[in-house]
């Protein structure tokens, strides 16, 4: 019995639309780390307001979870410069912690599918990403993250693809 079920078709689909969404982001960084802040505010928004309206059956706690994901999502996109600043040194940490993780992957299926070294590579440079985050930070927020998402985005495409090519 295999250790993950590799769907060959859907994770062709992903690696395309990963591959298309890095390059884009490769191309105007700036713009792609504009777009994920605006695109995190936006949710925090609305998951507020779905909290809000919870609350009218739900209690007070579900209230006050929705006014705090309310501030939260307008004061991110009030002050962008702060917001992207706390956002690079998440995304630093979220980059190590996935060249870790997409590590550990590729020895979990190493023995069951001769692509095993794809996750590997991507999770080293996952990992070095990371490492290159925190040695810029402060002052790489405006447009480091979107760059940083971009390749993270292209490499984990390629690795679909590769991954693909040993599926069911």
């Amino acid at each position: 019995m295999k250790a993950v079920y590799i769907d060959k078709k859907s994770y062709q689909i992903g690696g395309i639309l990963l591959l298309i969404l890095g390059i884009i982001g490769m191309i105007i960084p700036e713009f792609a780390t504009g777009m994920i802040l605006v695109m995190l505010a936006a949710l925090l928004i609305l998951g507020g307001i779905m909290f809000f309206i919870a609350g009218f059956k739900g209690g007070w706690l579900n209230y006050l979870l929705g006014i705090l994901l309310l501030i939260v999502g307008i004061l991110m996109l009030v002050y962008p410069s702060a917001t992207l600043s706390t956002m690079t040194f998440i995304l630093g940490a979220w980059f190590i912690l996935m060249g870790i993780i997409e590590s550990v992957f590729a020895f979990a299926v190493k023995s069951e599918y001769s692509g095993w070294w794809s996750p590997l590579v991507t999770g080293i440079l996952s990992f070095i990403l990371g490492i290159l985050v925190f040695a810029g930070w402060p002052g790489n927020s405006t447009w480091i993250i979107g760059l940083f998402v971009a390749i993270e985005l292209f490499f984990d495409g390629i690795m679909l693809l590769v991954l693909s090519a040993y599926g069911e």
